[in-house]
């Protein structure tokens, strides 16, 4: 698996390249770099940077929308190319592409494993402090560490056979994760949530002994500031401190009815339920064929339980 590092202003973050679901598309972009451009920050399609030149990359825009795994809605850390013109684009919140009111697709080609946390910040300020300097080069060395930063209890879920292990963020919600802790054993039923995305529903239910408070619910508020004051709060810049940030693959979330979900692919979540783990070990793919196998075959059963 090829991986690239990308670097805006100063700040560095570490994509994986995803070569089997884009071939064509990260051949070309390999074949390009280190490519370097201007940045600016988005105004039709949300939280995301776009490039200001972009890479001739010759992927035959004609064959356009027949693209390679095409993308119609980008969560955070999808690095996507528009293959009408080879606008380079990077999410840092969830939102859709668009030009002109209208929607198109989308070419997503990597993903961003390592922590958002301030690259997802100094991309807002563009809106602030105008065009920045963005470089992509390619990683030689395959030893870029998966959110390494999460350093809570871990735990055991299991299903159809398969075995991941979750951690939880211990330090930031306290209560929530000694509560899920005490819970355990866990075991029920899996189904595909309603209108969620790639997310299972976990029917299994911590809320009988424990209803979190209100302030347990984080909202990730981010100050803006212009010319050294504070001019307001941003709400779609929301990032965490380990730079778990939006709704990505492996992230674990406690519903406010209760239930438990599990994010196995490209999702999103409104209202913000509480994030209170992830999955840092096993193949989150696994995860995901399971649950398109509930879809055919209908719910199977999960179990969480001690390490």
């Amino acid at each position: 698996m090829k991986k690239i590092e990308i670097i805006l202003d100063d700040v560095r973050v570490n994509a994986k390249l995803l070569e089997e679901e884009a071939p064509n598309t990260c051949a070309a972009i390999l074949q390009v770099l280190p490519f370097k451009t201007l940045v600016v920050h988005s105004r039709w399609a949300g939280g995301r940077l776009h490039s200001l030149t972009n890479p001739n990359l010759n992927l035959g825009e004609i064959n356009y929308p027949f693209i390679e795994n095409p993308s119609f809605s980008q969560a955070p850390g999808d690095v996507v190319i528009w293959p009408l013109n080879n606008e380079l684009m990077i999410a840092y919140s969830p939102g859709k592409f668009k030009w002109m009111s209208q929607s198109y697709l989308l070419t997503h080609f990597a993903s961003i494993e390592s922590d958002m946390s301030t690259f997802s910040s100094k991309i807002e300020r563009l809106q602030w402090e105008g065009a920045k300097k963005l470089e992509i080069r390619e990683i030689k060395s395959d030893t870029i560490p998966y959110y390494s930063e999460v350093t809570g209890p871990r735990f055991k879920i299991e299903c159809e056979g398969n075995i991941w292990v979750g951690q939880l963020f211990q330090d930031e919600i306290p209560d929530i994760c000694s509560n899920f802790l005490k819970a355990l054993p866990l075991e029920g039923p899996i189904t595909n949530t309603h209108g969620s995305g790639d997310m299972i529903h976990f029917w299994a239910s911590i809320m009988d002994s424990y209803k979190p408070k209100q302030e347990s619910i984080h909202r990730y508020e981010k100050p803006i500031e212009f010319q050294d004051k504070k001019v307001g709060i941003s709400y779609i810049a929301y990032y965490e401190e380990r730079g778990l940030r939006g709704v990505n693959p492996g992230d674990i979330f406690l519903h406010s009815m209760g239930d438990i979900r599990i994010v196995h692919g490209q999702s999103f979540q409104e209202g913000m339920p509480t994030k209170f783990a992830r999955i840092v070990e096993g193949n989150i793919e696994e995860l995901h064929n399971i649950a398109n196998k509930v879809q055919l075959e209908g719910a199977k059963i999960l179990r969480m339980s001690i390490l």
